[in-house]
């Protein structure tokens, strides 16, 4: 059977059980206390049991309201840390990579590193720096990876230095490490 979730009803619930009322929960939710009634009102009537007893002096969690707040509390928590993770990674395939190679590495085998990893991230931005063996091999001060880059890396098993290193070594167009 599919239901409608209602995560306003849900958080509506977990504000009043956490603030013991209803005006100290619509506070913070920054709503009246008539809108929080409603979402209250209408996560009972989706689910067709009462969860909070009110009067108009005092505030408390049915038997069925006390069961299912831990499982509100972990439905809300899942649903952010979701959402955070989505965001995160959507902000982690938008960025900036800059990449030191030997001009005649750029030349050879930099275009097809570079078009497979746009078609992946369209949304970053590529530099590219020209350098000396000597600089790109050795010095403290080459360009390295933004943290963006490193941790898009890591995601994907995809590195483009690793894929540079594959394509010098072996002269052939770079591959996915293998796991």
């Amino acid at each position: 059977m599919r239901m409608k979730v209602d995560t306003l009803g849900v958080e509506a619930f977990v504000a009043i059980a956490d603030h013991g009322g209803f005006h100290k929960a619509a506070d913070a939710l920054h709503l009246t206390q008539t809108a929080l009634t409603r979402r209250l009102q209408n996560l009972e009537s989706l689910l067709g049991v009462t969860l909070v007893e009110r009067t108009t002096r005092s505030v408390a969690l049915t038997p069925t309201g006390r069961d299912f707040l831990p499982q509100g509390r972990r439905l809300l928590a899942e649903l952010t840390t979701a959402l955070v993770e989505i965001r995160e990674t959507g902000k982690a395939r938008r960025g900036d990579v800059s990449i030191a190679c030997v001009p005649s590495a750029g030349v050879q085998f930099l275009p097809k590193v570079i078009e497979r990893y746009s078609d992946r991230y369209p949304d970053n931005r590529i530099k590219i720096l020209d350098h000396a063996s000597s600089a790109v091999a050795g010095s403290d001060q080459r360009p390295r990876p933004t943290a963006k880059a490193e941790s898009i890396a890591a995601r994907n098993r995809f590195s483009i230095r690793e894929a540079l290193r594959q394509s010098l070594a072996s002269g052939k167009q770079p591959t996915k490490p293998r796991p």
